[in-house]
C-alpha cells in the first residue's frame, strides 16, 4: 500500500504556507478564537517539516535558532499535550486574555486578545515581557515568507 504524500489538497510546503495564511486572516478577525489559534501554531510547528522534505534535524535547527519558531513550538505542543513537560520548551510563562492595541491598528482602538508571557530569552529578543497572538503569528507568517519568498504563490 502506498503512503499518501500530504493531506487532501495540501502537497508542498507552499500548500502548508498557504494554509497557516488562511488561519492567519481568521486569527486576525477573531484573536480570542481558541480553535483558530490552535490551528495557527500547530500548523506553524509543522510547516519546518515541510520545508526540510521531512529532514527532523533541519527543522529542529529551525526551530532551535529562531525566537519565534520556538515560542511557537512551546505554544503548539503546550496545546497538543495539554502541558509541556519537554526540556527544550522554556520560551513562555502563560497565556492570558487582556486588553490591549492589537499590533498593526491603524486606529489604536484597544481589543481583547490571547497575550503570551515570554520567558527571559526571548523577552530579551523581543525587548518586552509579553506579545499578542496577532504579533507572534505576524512575526511566525513573515519568517516563513522569507524563507518560501523566492516564487511563492499561496493565496
Amino acid at each position: 500500500m502506498q503512503s499518501p504524500r500530504g493531506h487532501f489538497s495540501l502537497q508542498t510546503d507552499r500548500d502548508l504556507f498557504g494554509k497557516l495564511e488562511r488561519e492567519y486572516e481568521r486569527l486576525t478577525r477573531n484573536p480570542l478564537d481558541a480553535d483558530t489559534c490552535f490551528n495557527f501554531f500547530v500548523t506553524a510547528e509543522h510547516l519546518p517539516e515541510w520545508i526540510t522534505r521531512a529532514d527532523t534535524q533541519a527543522a529542529s535547527r529551525m526551530r532551535r535558532d529562531c525566537a519565534v519558531l520556538r515560542i511557537c513550538s512551546h505554544l503548539a505542543n503546550g496545546a497538543k499535550h495539554f502541558e509541556t513537560k519537554d526540556a527544550r520548551h522554556r520560551s513562555i510563562g502563560q497565556t492570558a486574555t487582556q486588553t490591549i492595541i492589537t499590533y498593526g491598528s491603524v486606529s489604536g482602538v484597544p481589543n481583547q486578545e490571547f497575550v503570551v508571557t515570554l520567558e527571559q530569552v526571548e523577552a530579551i529578543d523581543y525587548g518586552k515581557n509579553e506579545i499578542g497572538v496577532t504579533e507572534l503569528a505576524a512575526r511566525v507568517l513573515e519568517y516563513f515568507r522569507n524563507i518560501l519568498a523566492p516564487g511563492l504563490q499561496c493565496r
